[in-house]
Order: structure tokens, then sequence, then C-alpha cells
């Protein structure tokens, strides 16, 4: 509806789960509203593209997953992450000044660096044309003390800034930004969107990013 946010219109929150990427398909069998947010202070079983885990300590970063059915067909849903890695930048240098770029297809890097992560699972709808997605997202906020075997590789905005931010503030940053690219996609699709970022896409062959 105009003037009244889709994404995150229902926030729920948990101290600890396998993923929330798990929950979101629990509450798709039980048709969750489009839009629906599950944030999680951990994660037991996180997991990123290619089925590698996703690493993070508790408390410290956003994990956080977004049901959507956009009206767009199936080949067209991968899509989806760079949808979302765009939003995730600009809530970064719109809000905390730093300079994010976003790596085809679905990593956000800060200085070089990791710094966020996107994973869209799809589940098929009873109409072919409207299938579930879900957008997870991994976004190193307050980490410090990352592990050596990506420390080489990843960052967070602590790291950049030298301050901690509040994961609350982020996430409502974040949904806030995704909420306006989510509907000029799903309006005018992808190729709009890329007219109007001015982001730097780093397209890439390599696969040396271990943290997703």
């Amino acid at each position: 509806m105009p003037g009244r946010r889709l994404i995150g219109s229902k926030i729920l929150h948990y101290d600890s789960v396998t993923s929330t990427n798990d929950i979101a398909r629990e509450l798709i069998s039980r048709q969750a509203d489009e839009g629906t947010v599950v944030i999680a202070a951990e994660q037991t079983m996180g997991r990123g593209r290619r089925g590698r885990k996703w690493i993070s300590p508790p408390g410290v970063n956003l994990l956080v997953s977004i049901i959507l059915r956009p009206q767009v067909e199936t080949i067209r849903l991968p899509e989806l992450a760079f949808v979302v890695a765009i939003a995730v930048a600009r809530y970064l240098i719109d809000e905390l000044r730093l300079p994010a770029k976003v790596k085809w297809p679905n990593d956000v890097r800060v200085n070089g660096k990791k710094i966020a992560g996107v994973l869209i699972e799809t589940i098929p709808g009873v109409d072919k044309n409207a299938p579930w997605a879900i957008a997870g997202i991994g976004l190193n906020i307050n980490w410090a003390d990352l592990p050596s075997e990506i420390a080489g590789l990843a960052t967070s905005v602590l790291l950049e800034t030298g301050r901690e931010t509040d994961i609350e503030s982020a996430l409502s940053g974040i949904l806030d930004s995704f909420d306006a690219a989510y509907r000029d996609y799903c309006c005018k699709g992808l190729s709009e969107i890329l007219e109007q970022c001015g982001f730097n896409i780093q397209r890439s062959n390599t696969t040396n990013d271990r943290h997703l």
C-alpha cells in the first residue's frame, strides 16, 4: 500500500535459532504475510551460498530473514540477492558514511573486505508465477575479533568506524532501504535499479570468499 512499509510490517525476534531462514520457511508453511521479518541474536546452523557455514558470534551482528512473494517468474528470483545487497549498501553509505560496494551477485564490501552477504532461498507456490522467497541477510556490525581464517577477507561496521552501532537501528535502516528497492524491483524490474543505484558493481569469477 502507498505510504505503508511492506517490509517489516511484522518483526519476530528470537534469542537463538538454527537459522533465521529455517524459521521463515516454517512461517511460510503457515501462510505468513509477505514482508514478515525474522531476526535472531544467534544462529547455531547459519548458512550461506553453496552450503557454506555462516560464522557469527552471538549478539554482535545482524542476522535477519525477510519473507517475500514477488509477482515475478521463478527464473527471476535470484535477482533478489542483488536487490537486497543494493539496499544494504545504500544503508551503509547513506547512514554510516561507509564506502560500500556491491560484488555480484550477493556480497557487500567495504574497503575490499566483505561486510555483508545475502542468501536467497525459494519455495514453490501454488501459482507457478507466485513462488515464495526468503532473503537472508548477515551484516557484521559490532564484531571486533574476527577469526584468523576470515580476518583478511571480512570486516565489520565496528572495525570500519571505530564505534558500536545499535543493531535495532541498523535493522530499521536496512528495512527502510530494502522496502524502497523492493517496490522499485517489483514495479520496474532490475534494470531500473541498476540505472539508479550508482554503485561500483564488482563482477568476479573467483570464489576465494570463505565467509559466505
